[in-house]
């Protein structure tokens, strides 16, 4: 629910900003598609990948395939401006994206890991806080569940 109303707040602090963070959206969009398709190609050509557009169906286990073999791509300063200022509070984009990083490389070397708390993070030397966490989650890079552990968004 507290998410809805930052979004809310977002949408009601500047329009264009919200227009331009769409755009950034799509273009990321077209992006990790092509990617995918790539990965679709090369497998099917190697003969390991499913047959027909499978893919489509079953995203949960695409995923991980599509997440094993993307590379790991920095929020744009355009995307952090996007966030309000409410949620990302005083955060630096390099911390930010320093920390997703290591949740991508993390999530991407253990293919079944489980979401991970705060407090798994910082034993793992994750520099990690409330508000990147917030912040990702906002941008819909990471999931949280009720007890707020995280995983990157689309994994189960």
């Amino acid at each position: 629910m507290e998410t809805a109303v930052n979004k809310l707040e977002a949408m009601q602090e500047n329009p264009v900003k919200l227009l331009e963070s769409l755009s950034t959206i799509k273009t990321r969009h077209k992006a990790l598609c092509a990617q995918v398709e790539e990965i679709a190609a090369e497998q099917k050509q190697e003969g390991t990948g499913s047959s027909g557009d499978s893919w489509l169906t079953c995203p949960s286990t695409n995923t991980r395939a599509v997440l094993n073999e993307a590379k790991f791509v920095e929020l744009s300063e355009a995307d952090f401006e996007a966030v309000p200022r409410s949620v990302r509070s005083n955060t630096k984009l390099a911390d930010l994206n320093a920390f997703y990083r290591q949740l991508f490389e993390h999530f991407a070397a253990k293919k079944n890991s489980r979401p991970l708390s705060l407090q798994q993070m910082k034993k793992m030397n994750v520099k990690a806080n409330d508000t990147m966490l917030k912040t990702l989650k906002h941008l819909s890079v990471i999931d949280l569940d009720k007890k707020g552990h995280a995983c990157l968004a689309g994994r189960d």
